[in-house]
């Protein structure tokens, strides 16, 4: 039987844990405005040097900027370069 969000949450507050692990959500990291660190993504849905979109548990990562590229690309986060002027979380659910 899967786990409900609630207790996760929970179990998160109890151990100590950081929620982003035990609740599978994604972090984003932004060092100034030249780049974005997203880790525990689903992947590339859109890729131009002008905007990057990420899937992540539950919506996008949509980046926007200009001369935008994948710094590098692993199973679980992704490095986007660039000139970087506006970060928007699409579709997710308040998690």
């Amino acid at each position: 039987m899967p786990v409900s969000k609630k207790v996760k949450k929970k179990m998160a507050d109890v151990f100590e844990f950081p929620p982003d692990v035990v609740m599978d959500l994604h972090r984003i990291t932004v060092i100034g405005n030249i780049q974005v660190y997203v880790e525990n993504h689903r992947g590339i849905t859109l890729y131009t040097d002008t905007a990057v979109k990420i899937s992540v548990n539950g919506g996008e990562v949509v980046i926007k900027g200009n001369g935008l590229r994948l710094r590098t690309v692993y199973s679980d986060d992704i490095y986007v370069e660039g000139t970087i002027t506006e970060i928007n979380l699409e579709g997710l659910d308040g998690q």
